[in-house]
């Protein structure tokens, strides 16, 4: 039987070291965006609008690569991927960033 491509190992891992890469600087990038923008640690608000910029422009991403090529993204799927965005996704990174003013310095 033929392998398919996402179910090679080095596939596989290069992804995965991807995502452990991209997934571990989200704080960094966080603190760095913080003080570019001068974003107070008590200033909650700007730092739900930093936060809903960054998701916004994700999601335009996300949107670009499931309308085009081999990511088609089908009627019936749009539900589930909702659901995914919004008990994964956004209550994951609301826990992250609420947590991130109380390690400052």
């Amino acid at each position: 039987m033929k392998e398919q491509w996402m179910q090679k190992t080095v596939v596989v891992w290069f992804l995965a070291m991807i995502c452990c890469l991209l997934w571990g600087s989200a704080f960094p990038c966080i603190k760095i965006g913080y003080k570019m923008f001068h974003i107070a640690s008590a200033d909650a608000s700007s730092q739900l609008l930093f936060a809903g910029c960054r998701f916004f422009l994700a999601g335009v991403l996300v949107l670009l690569l499931g309308t085009s090529g081999n990511f088609k993204l089908k009627k019936t799927e749009i539900p589930m991927a909702m659901t995914l965005a919004v008990f994964q996704t956004i209550l994951q990174y609301v826990f992250f960033i609420w947590d991130l003013p109380m390690q400052q310095e």
